[in-house]
């Protein structure tokens, strides 16, 4: 199992290909994956994404910092979304990867906007999922609020707030109540501080493909904003579903990214 560190971190990830040796060696292109909070790198292989992309690409998966077998620092100030980013990069320099393409969910789709604007050259496009360029949205504030009370006084509050949330925490409840809630606390910390960089990817060409549930309001209105003023991106609302359902729910994600990735192969 190959680690990176950077920053202070060990940044665990797994390469997964069709072919073995390194990616460059396959010739085949990359794509990195990056999953949401309180989730890890075993969230792609269980709802079903690594079956389906590996078909076409080597992908490199990556354990967020404070998630899964990466490090996990308890400082707020070691969660910033553009250390994140970075921790993508010193995998890719890792793993001999010049150029890939990205597809992240949620925590991990903002890490993909952060590359966006720091490292476009790196990238052929990026796939983000149920996440914005924008800053927290009000319902997140509140929902940061509530999770730095549950994490603060345990697992047995972690898994009162999950019951309280619904059945749409159900496949993640594992990962998030056994996960380091230090972690957990000190990036929901540094949550409530993001800035909105929707203006400095206002020149950005690397194509974009964005979507969000209808009825997710931690994302969805400000992503959509967000993506009118992004040139590259499109903007696709999946009716009806809440923020990790559009994880989950494959059947009406899997046709969006097949379209998207005919469009740019």
């Amino acid at each position: 199992m190959p680690y990176v560190t950077n920053e202070g971190a060990e940044i665990h990830y797994h390469l997964e290909q069709e072919i073995s040796g390194p990616p460059l060696a396959t010739a085949r292109p990359v794509m990195i994956l990056s999953h949401g909070f309180m989730m890890d790198i075993t969230c792609w292989y269980e709802h079903g994404y690594v079956q389906e992309l590996k078909r076409n690409f080597d992908l490199l998966i990556v354990d967020a910092r404070g998630h899964g077998l990466s490090g996990k620092p308890h400082d707020p100030t070691d969660y910033e979304d553009k250390t994140m980013a970075r921790d993508v990069l010193a995998v890719m320099d890792d793993a001999g990867v010049k150029t890939s393409s990205f597809f992240g969910f949620s925590m991990g789709g903002r890490t993909g906007l952060e590359l966006a604007y720091i490292a476009p050259h790196r990238f052929s496009f990026f796939m983000i999922a149920s996440a914005t360029p924008g800053p927290r949205t009000e319902v997140g504030i509140k929902s940061d609020i509530r999770r730095i009370k549950s994490f603060s006084q345990g697992k047995e509050a972690v898994a009162s707030f999950m019951d309280r949330i619904g059945p749409e925490m159900d496949p993640y409840r594992k990962e998030a109540i056994e996960g380091d809630l230090k972690a957990y606390l000190a990036k929901t910390k540094k949550n409530i501080e993001r800035l909105d960089i929707t203006p400095l990817l206002k020149n950005l060409d690397v194509p974009c493909l964005m979507y969000a549930g209808g009825a997710d309001p931690l994302s969805h209105e400000s992503a959509k904003d967000a993506a009118r003023y992004i040139p590259s991106a499109e903007f696709h609302t999946i009716p009806d579903l809440k923020h990790m359902h559009t994880f989950g729910r494959t059947d009406l994600i899997f046709p969006i990214v097949k379209k998207f990735l005919e469009r740019n192969k």
